[in-house]
């Protein structure tokens, strides 16, 4: 799995895993940034069919709308469909 790093900011392993899944699966990253470097807190803009979404597994997170957070660092992918 590769290592997602924002602005010298290491991403959680369950955000690593479902951004390499979401990439697998035909999502395009459009934009990151850390939110928080004290909590390692980061943002993920990701453009993809919407549908692929429930095909994934999203353990370690909970969804609001067009957002996963992750339970760990309240890291956030906010999803735009195709």
């Amino acid at each position: 799995m590769k290592k997602i790093i924002v602005d010298n900011c290491k991403a959680c392993d369950p955000i690593n895993k479902l951004i390499e899944d979401l990439v697998q699966n035909g999502f395009e990253i459009l934009d990151s940034k850390l939110e928080d470097y004290h909590f390692h807190q980061l943002y993920f803009k990701i453009k993809g069919n919407i549908h692929e979404i429930e095909k994934i597994s999203k353990n370690n997170f909970s969804q609001i709308n067009n957002f996963l957070i992750c339970d760990c660092h309240w890291s956030r992918i906010e999803f735009i469909d195709k």
